[in-house]
């Protein structure tokens, strides 16, 4: 299985850096800790409303630069944001949804997750040509307007829509998912640091709350290519096992290869979460560790934990938002 971003955004937003994971072996029966992530974004909300963070202010620019009405097609990551500071509270729907949204809130950085299976690879977030499909949370069925940027698969189906304000419920998480694609995707001034920071918080808490080691790996314009899968990822494992100078991001650069295709077998509604299957709803799970407050940079590197895609309220403009892991979504 392969991801990118064409060489069209890397050109026209030379600023991105994204930051992605790949995991097998994920269950809805763990508890992911989310506490301290929403500590934090509730200590820098207290300092100023999102749209002040510089995070948000990048991608405003960016969606600006796309077309888009910044105030009215968001970011996940916003979106994400002003559900938590006007409700004080996120949905819970999958831990691993869950906790990718808690991070995304703490470091106010869209996050995107995946379903693998459902994902006819390999996938590639670039211009709509006009072709493509895109499938809500309702069940719909719309075509992304030429030159939307869109998260595409080899079958020309579009998994996200406008970059990063709303996901597919095609790829969305459900309780059966067992592998899946994170992608985290930022274009402020520390994006470099912060994406990388996120990248393995995101990491850490995956494999403390399941029994899995996720592959990561930061693109750029030079190495803009991810391929993993089962193969390739105890590749990594072996490879980091073997020692520090093995640490290369060895699993990038093959060739392609296809992933499963179709729908969650969960009958689609609109819920609050772009990636969460909408058809069970995981219930609210305890037992995080202590809070922290604070950028996530500041803490120290044992402490350092982080998270995803924001959750949903009806637009007239848009629809319902949904949340992802890229950021939060309209479906």
């Amino acid at each position: 299985m392969y991801f990118q971003h064409s060489a069209g955004l890397w050109r026209d937003f030379p600023a991105l850096v994204p930051g992605v994971l790949y995991a097998e072996g994920i269950t809805a029966d763990v508890a992911a800790g989310t506490d301290r992530f929403e500590a934090i974004a509730k200590a820098r909300l207290a300092d100023g409303q999102e749209s002040e963070f510089p995070e948000i202010q990048a991608w405003r620019r960016a969606f600006a630069a796309m077309g888009l009405k910044p105030t009215q097609y968001r970011c996940a990551a916003e979106s994400l944001l002003r559900r938590f500071r006007k409700e004080g509270s996120l949905p819970r729907l999958h831990p691993l949804v869950d906790l990718c949204n808690a991070v995304s809130l703490a470091f106010a950085i869209p996050v995107a997750v995946f379903d693998a299976a459902q994902v006819t690879w390999p996938l590639e977030v670039r211009y709509a040509a006009g072709g493509e499909d895109y499938l809500t949370f309702a069940g719909d069925t719309e075509s992304p307007a030429v030159g939307e940027v869109i998260f595409a698969d080899q079958a020309g189906r579009a998994h996200a829509r406008r970059w990063t304000n709303r996901q597919s419920g095609r790829s969305a998480v459900c309780d059966g998912t067992a592998a899946v694609l994170i992608v985290a995707e930022a274009l402020h001034e520390q994006a470099p640091a912060d994406v990388r920071e996120l990248t393995a918080t995101l990491a850490a808490e995956i494999g403390a709350a399941w029994p899995v080691r996720p592959a990561s790996a930061i693109l750029t314009p030079a190495e803009p290519g991810f391929t993993f899968g089962a193969r390739v990822l105890r590749d990594s494992i072996r490879l980091a096992d073997a020692g520090p100078e093995s640490t290369s991001p060895s699993v990038r650069h093959r060739q392609p290869a296809r992933g499963g295709e179709g729908l969650c077998p969960a009958e689609l509604t609109s819920v609050p979460s772009g990636s969460a299957c909408p058809a069970k709803r995981s219930p609210t799970f305890g037992g995080a560790s202590p809070r922290r407050a604070g950028h996530p940079r500041s803490w120290s590197k044992t402490g350092r934990r982080a998270c995803s895609w924001p959750p949903s309220r009806s637009s007239p403009a848009i629809g319902p938002l949904t949340t992802t892991g890229t950021g939060a979504k309209r479906g």
